[in-house]
């Protein structure tokens, strides 16, 4: 039966209102908050630090600041002001992180914010608050302040990591120095009963991949590849998750997702993905369809050779997801 754009537009609607979630963080206050923001002038409020320089706006309609010793103090000391002036209840578990786990408050961590909101340290301090309120919720008071590792907060999470869901490429990056990601819902496994572990295991990827300063700076690119997935697989809820853990959450940029060979039912699944993510974020879809090499060449226009794609897709990367949690497991990571 085919739908057309409008009826899926409904669809999704429909199936967004039908996910109530009452002891989960929304994201809706906070993202009014993060626009109320963005549209007015903060210079008075949170000033851009003296040292930011740009560098214009890349490919991916991206600005990239010049990182001098000046704007990387002034930012730090702004953002401590912005934590500061935030009201009691916005930062609970912020203030809990602060005083059970300073490590992971400390000025390095802080630099990951401060990068994600282009210095804006008022976004910073908002996300900052928002990202600790979300850990708490996904890995439960008991992990929630433990290092994000595996044998840590991730040590019943075998499932979710075994899974293989969400990946990082090792040791690539595109031209200009960001992480590529790798998702394949092919891979999900029973993802109505196991929503929890697959979040972990998600944050424990991006993560993984923002240890490298570039990361930080520069975001990630993510490449979809749903071609083998079924509709089965297809989670709503778990979708509804995934986007309010990156949205004004997890401190990184999003430069791109490029939707590779999707499946004929995407015509159904994409207004889901399109509202989950909301506009600013759905501005940086991508879809590339037609055969393996015609789908190569489109992603080489965005600097993503073959030698930065699974061979999934036909290019030269091969994956090994159990060796790379093992190695990672034995260093301590």
């Amino acid at each position: 039966m085919s739908i057309s754009p409008s009826e899926a537009e409904s669809i999704a609607t429909q199936a967004a209102g039908e996910m109530p979630m009452p002891s989960e963080p929304t994201v809706e206050q906070d993202a009014e908050l993060r626009d109320a923001v963005a549209n007015t002038n903060v210079e008075s409020e949170s000033p851009v630090p003296a040292g930011f320089m740009g560098k214009g706006l890349d490919m991916y309609g991206q600005i990239h600041p010049e990182e001098t010793p000046e704007l990387l103090s002034e930012g730090l000391m702004n953002l401590d002001k912005e934590i500061e002036s935030l009201k009691p209840e916005e930062k609970v578990d912020l203030t809990r992180a602060i005083e059970r786990c300073p490590g992971q408050v400390n000025d390095k961590e802080k630099l990951r914010f401060l990068r994600c909101e282009v210095f804006n340290a008022k976004l910073a301090a908002i996300r900052m608050a928002r990202y600790w309120k979300r850990r708490v919720f996904i890995f439960g008071e008991d992990k929630a302040f433990l290092p994000l590792t595996i044998s840590e907060a991730l040590k019943d999470d075998e499932i979710g990591l075994e899974m293989g869901f969400f990946r990082v490429i090792p040791n690539v990056k595109d031209p200009s120095g960001r992480a590529v990601m790798f998702g394949d819902p092919s891979r999900l496994k029973n993802p109505s009963n196991n929503r929890m572990t697959i979040q972990r295991a998600i944050w424990y990827v991006m993560h993984a991949a923002l240890e490298e300063e570039s990361v930080q700076q520069k975001g990630v690119v993510m490449l979809l590849y749903p071609h083998n997935a079924k509709l089965a697989q297809v989670d709503r809820k778990l979708m509804k998750m995934n986007s309010e853990s990156m949205k004004g959450c997890i401190p990184v940029r999003l430069s791109a997702f490029h939707v590779c060979n999707p499946p004929k039912f995407f015509s159904i699944v994409f207004p889901l993905l399109k509202l989950f993510l909301g506009d600013r974020l759905r501005k940086r879809i991508r879809v590339h369809s037609g055969d393996k090499e015609k789908v190569i060449d489109h992603l080489a226009h965005f600097g993503l050779t073959k030698d930065c794609i699974p061979s999934d897709l036909g290019g030269n990367i091969v994956l090994d997801n159990l060796g790379w949690l093992k190695e990672r497991k034995d260093s301590g990571l």
